[in-house]
């Protein structure tokens, strides 16, 4: 079924529990199932006139999925008036918080927020915060706000957007945020540590854009880094510039080996202009290996044998040719990236 269902849910779903995600994902996929259109109006008009909440954001993502914006806009108003301290409500808050264009403005409506909706967890709205406090470089509140969501499972996610910002304010000497900055680092170098695998590197052979064929069997003994990456892949492009200062960073390394695998392309065309054109036009120095596709299959061998479910992903091999970290998607930019990726590579040399 549709993979968009779970990016179309417009809530915070870290602050949703598993049982009712999985519920909404799965009453959606069953409205785009119904091929009876009279059964079909007649479970979109029992969402819409729930008396749960849950209801309307059913009904809200099948019409924002079908274009009708304004009928789902129309619901979501609606929802808002019914439940005055339901989800919506609480998104539209949000919304206002992020529009307003003054820090102290922010800082008052933030606690008009926590106390309008009691019970929240305000993971995701107290990160908003930490990061409108660094910007103005207010530390105190910074530090103080961030102190109550450190154990939440959001940090993982946020940690890397805070150090972005906080790496490219360095220049300011704030001895408090330089503080702030490295105390955040250590706690992400422990998660990290505590994400680490130990699995056998599939044995891949590609070939590069000149026709060099690459197998990564003889690479033992140094530590490779592979980006799975497609010229369709809007995060994947937006990563390369981190990507290129840290390629940078190892470029006198003879032990550290970077390689940009190309993968999953769309169309029929050969991806190689493509490609090319992309390197060319940012003066990228990547070595990139072309996927394999099987002509059947329609199948990419590397894809398939590292198991990749999303673009970009990378892994981390260590000496022995085993994956001791496989990290999907982007965090932070590109002061962040480079961190993050000598992060990894220490933890597997000690």
């Amino acid at each position: 079924m549709k993979n968009i269902l779970i990016g179309l849910l417009f809530l915070f779903f870290y602050e949703y529990g598993y049982t009712q995600q999985n519920a909404i994902q799965n009453q959606l996929k069953a409205l785009f199932e119904e091929k009876d259109d009279i059964k079909l109006r007649s479970a979109l008009k029992n969402y819409t006139d729930s008396k749960e909440e849950s209801g309307l954001i059913v009904a809200v993502n099948y019409y924002t999925y079908k274009n009708l914006q304004q009928t789902a806009d129309s619901l979501k108003q609606i929802a808002v008036a019914r439940f005055p301290q339901g989800d919506f409500a609480y998104s539209k808050a949000v919304e206002k918080f992020d529009s307003l264009n003054s820090y102290q403005e922010k800082i008052k409506f933030h606690h008009q927020i926590i106390k309008d909706f009691p019970g929240r967890d305000f993971s995701s709205f107290n990160g908003m915060l930490i990061q409108e406090a660094i910007e103005n470089r207010d530390c105190a509140l910074a530090t103080e706000t961030f102190a109550k969501i450190e154990n939440s499972a959001y940090i993982h996610y946020l940690i890397p957007v805070l150090c972005e910002k906080l790496m490219l304010q360095k220049e300011t000497n704030d001895e408090c945020l330089n503080a702030f900055l490295q105390s955040l680092l250590d706690s992400y170098r422990n998660i990290l540590k505590g994400s680490m695998i130990s699995e056998k590197a599939p044995d891949i052979t590609l070939s590069d854009m000149d026709g060099n064929t690459v197998s990564l069997a003889s690479l033992k003994g140094k530590t490779v880094i592979l980006d799975f990456w497609a010229t369709w892949c809007k995060p994947c492009i937006e990563s390369f510039p981190g990507m290129q200062a840290t390629l940078n960073n190892y470029k006198n390394d003879p032990n550290i080996r970077f390689f940009f695998i190309n993968t999953a392309e769309r169309g029929t065309e050969d991806p190689k202009p493509k490609v090319i054109k992309i390197m060319d036009d940012n003066k990228y120095t990547f070595r990139v290996l072309m996927d394999k596709k099987d002509d059947m299959s329609k199948r990419y061998a590397a894809l398939e044998a590292f198991k990749v479910a999303a673009l970009p992903t990378k892994f981390i091999i260590d000496k022995d040719g085993l994956v001791r970290f496989k990290l999907s998607g982007t965090n932070g930019g590109t002061q962040f990236i480079q961190e993050e990726i000598k992060m990894m590579i220490d933890a597997i040399r000690l």
